[in-house]
């Protein structure tokens, strides 16, 4: 009984003992350009990436804890390149913090040579760095043009696949309870198409002798966001797509609009992020969660019924020192509708990020997929400051792991209703806080096929 009442009376201290923690109350912030400049970003937009809210108290043994987070939250948000967080006054339980930035470029016209591949291996194996697959163009990003971390973005593209895309993003201004907006819309027009598929190699088509496209697209996209705090976001996006297939694709595949030679159709798509790794370009530290649901087709048209389940979890642990990291990523998606599609629209992995390393050659299509990938990671070298690295070399190994489920389109021989795995060594280089990150990677995969796999990832 005495033991009891000692725990319950050290219990009551504890509590009371924290309870009486001091508290001090951010009063205000002043902002300042490390470059001795004028900042283009508005206040509003600062205080939106900020992990608490001018009038706050915060406990005083957290409140550096409070700064390093609201200096990595700004750093994610792609407008700074540097951002140092100081208590400038402190009079009584009040303080006055200042925020020191140092802005990002806000305009990037960058010459474009791009692909028509999924990837570089592709074009190299498959098609021997044919020139004539390459697209040329203008990509032109204006990000923060208001100063409230908007983004303009104008892609224009002749070659190949000629595409026209604009884009207008405002994101929700405040770190509570915020709204935001997107518009986009997008012409292409292609002269080959893949059609189809044989040895989980894609079949293109293309005629040489026709100035006519193959498959042309129109897209029209508006989205509405909505940010619970700083971590957390929904989004609901209602779009509007026409596509069209030559003669000659129908002649190829009747299947590849299920029957048609033209689609029309709306799509609402409602999503909920929550992130909380350290950099997202490339997380050491933290984790994601994002689930969504897709309704393609909402009887308008009656050209398309689709309704589809999706997640991604990854999680990263950061060990050794701050040079060591082990992370994990877990996505898929399910066909709630069980009917045949379109074979358009029935894409699973193998397609930008959603692959089994070591199958960079191969596309699955299916209606539902699981995919796992993990890395074990060290930083070797770095230069520049800790957060704010300029370049960082890494060694990475990974181990993934996938499934395909489809009951339409396999065949004999085929990479669907079967485990697939990936393993193998990389290199790393990331450049300007891993904007960029050259990728080096050499795979061993359930075929026991190897190959060496080169990919670069832009995060502007």
């Amino acid at each position: 009984m005495r033991f009891l009442l000692f725990i319950i009376l050290l219990l009551s201290l504890g509590h009371q003992a924290q309870a009486q923690l001091p508290y001090v109350r951010i009063d205000s912030l002043i902002l300042s350009d490390l470059q001795g400049g004028k900042l283009r970003t508005k206040a509003k937009t600062v205080a939106a990436y900020l992990p608490f809210s001018v009038g706050d108290s915060v406990r005083l043994n957290n409140l550096q804890e409070q700064l390093d987070l609201a200096q990595q939250s700004l750093l994610n948000s792609r407008l700074f390149k540097r951002v140092l967080l100081r208590v400038k006054e402190w009079e009584g339980k009040s303080i006055i913090l200042g925020i020191e930035l140092d802005e990002n470029l806000g305009i990037y016209p960058i010459p474009m040579l791009e692909l028509a591949d999924r990837n570089f291996n592709v074009w190299w194996k498959s098609f021997n760095f044919d020139l004539r697959r390459v697209n040329l163009g203008l990509w032109g990003l204006w990000r923060n043009p208001r100063g409230y971390n908007d983004m303009f973005k104008l892609i224009g593209q002749v070659g190949y696949s000629p595409k026209v895309e604009l884009v207008y993003l405002m994101p929700p201004l405040g770190n509570k309870n915020a709204w935001g907006y997107s518009i986009e819309g997008l012409w292409s027009n292609n002269k080959e198409l893949a059609y189809g598929i044989a040895d989980n190699k894609r079949l293109f088509y293309r005629d040489l002798n026709s100035k006519s496209a193959q498959f042309d697209r129109l897209r029209f996209r508006a989205g509405l966001y909505f940010r619970q705090d700083v971590w957390s976001q929904q989004q609901l996006t209602l779009g509007f797509h026409n596509y069209g297939v030559s003669d000659s694709i129908f002649a190829q595949n009747a299947d590849f609009l299920l029957g048609k030679a033209r689609q029309r159709d709306f799509r609402l798509r409602y999503s909920w992020s929550k992130d909380r790794r350290d950099f997202r370009n490339y997380p050491f530290k933290g984790y994601y969660l994002q689930a969504e649901t897709e309704k393609k087709g909402l009887g308008i048209f009656n050209e398309l019924n689709q309704w589809t389940l999706g997640g991604h979890l990854g999680y990263y642990h950061k060990f050794g020192g701050g040079y060591w990291s082990v992370g994990g990523q877990l996505s898929g998606k399910l066909s709630l509708l069980r009917q045949k599609q379109a074979f358009f629209e029935q894409e699973a992995l193998g397609f930008e990020e959603e692959l089994v390393r070591g199958n960079q050659y191969y596309v699955i299509y299916g209606q539902d997929y699981l995919l796992w990938r993990s890395d074990i990671n060290v930083k070797l070298m770095e230069w520049g400051e800790a957060k704010t690295p300029f370049m960082a070399l890494h060694l990475r190994y990974h181990l993934d792991y996938g499934y395909v489920w489809d009951r339409f389109y396999q065949q004999q021989g085929s990479l669907v209703n079967r485990s697939l795995w990936g393993t193998g060594p990389a290199i790393d280089l990331g450049l300007m806080q891993y904007r960029f990150v050259l990728q080096f990677e050499y795979s061993l995969n359930q075929s026991k096929e190897t190959a060496f796999f080169f990919r670069l990832k832009m995060n502007l």
